[in-house]
């Protein structure tokens, strides 16, 4: 009784190895094509992947620029309105002035017409 036949699996494992038939050399050819399909696909991938990259690297480079652009121009925004409110309040205050000038000047009027007119009168 030979004892490696005893102790070895009736059965085939994943590590057993069987002599080649006449079909597995077209089965590994398949195989291999497939595998360097795969593997063409992948680096095709790779390339697109990097590619994408690239090109989100970009789009970010370009929003970034576009953001200070927009921080730039609401701070002088807001630096117009404060220099609008500003005018508003001069304004209001040359319009006080020229109310209070024009009531001055139609007083001072007033007086003048009085110190004019004749003594008879």
């Amino acid at each position: 009784m030979n004892l490696n036949n005893a102790i070895a699996p009736s059965y085939p494992t994943p590590y057993t190895l069987t002599p080649m038939t006449q079909g597995q050399p077209d089965r590994l050819d398949r195989i291999e094509a497939t595998l360097e399909r795969v593997s063409q696909q992948l680096d095709n991938q790779v390339a697109v992947n990097a590619e994408l990259r690239q090109s989100v690297n970009a789009l970010v480079e370009t929003a970034n620029i576009h953001q200070q652009g927009l921080e730039l121009l609401a701070r002088e925004m807001r630096e117009q309105r404060n220099e609008i409110r500003e005018l508003r309040t001069d304004i209001s205050q040359l319009q006080e002035f020229e109310r209070t000038t024009s009531a001055a000047l139609e007083r001072i009027s007033a007086v003048l017409d009085y110190l004019v007119r004749p003594l008879g009168s």
